[in-house]
């Protein structure tokens, strides 16, 4: 019974109608630590039982800041998010290097970004980005900072810092369920 709840709660973004995108929701259900959780550069993505920073007040964060300086001390955090951010800065080693600073030794870092050789169009028509990233210059750039990375459906990327058992497969199963569930909608008309 625990098994079934924890896998429906990891897989929940899939079947409800959040207003956020399921591939985040997998990720903040998988790495939530309420408490200790950073998200940084929310925009409008405010994580319950997280800190949500981001140096736009208008998106109305916790905390207002640069991400290339982390107004908080070492060690501070056991789990940080960092959604579609490390294309937003021509200087993503610094950013690397606060969210390492900030992050507590075994805490767990979860970078995602979209791979602009698969989404072309969302590189082209957004002119806040700065650093184009592919699987291979994540791979590359990540890695050695030991970082594991994955694909996550819909060619977005994801790097993990200390990953939990079970990252790569449950990926694939993710990505895996969210492709037989479009099938599934574009046959009977969008049910679910």
């Amino acid at each position: 019974m625990i098994v079934r709840f924890g896998l429906f709660k990891l897989f929940k973004g899939i079947f409800d109608n959040s207003q956020i995108d399921s591939r985040k929701l997998f990720l903040i259900n998988r790495y939530l630590v309420e408490g200790s959780t950073l998200n940084v550069g929310c925009g409008r993505l405010h994580i319950n039982g997280a800190i949500n920073m981001d140096i736009d007040p208008t998106c109305y964060p916790d905390i207002i800041a640069d991400f290339h300086n982390l107004p908080f001390k070492d060690n501070s955090f056991k789990s940080i998010m960092a959604f579609d951010i490390i294309e937003h800065t021509d200087k993503p080693e610094i950013l690397l290097k606060e969210l390492l600073r900030v992050s507590k030794p075994q805490g767990h870092i979860v970078i995602e970004c979209l791979d602009f050789d698969i989404c072309r169009k969302n590189w082209i028509e957004d002119p806040t980005h700065k650093t184009y990233f592919n699987y291979e210059i994540f791979r590359r750039f990540l890695e050695p900072y030991g970082f594991k990375v994955y694909y996550l459906h819909g060619g977005m990327m994801v790097g993990v810092k200390n990953p939990k058992i079970g990252d790569r497969v449950f990926c694939l199963l993710f990505s895996m369920l969210r492709n037989l569930l479009k099938k599934i909608n574009k046959v009977f008309g969008g049910i679910i």
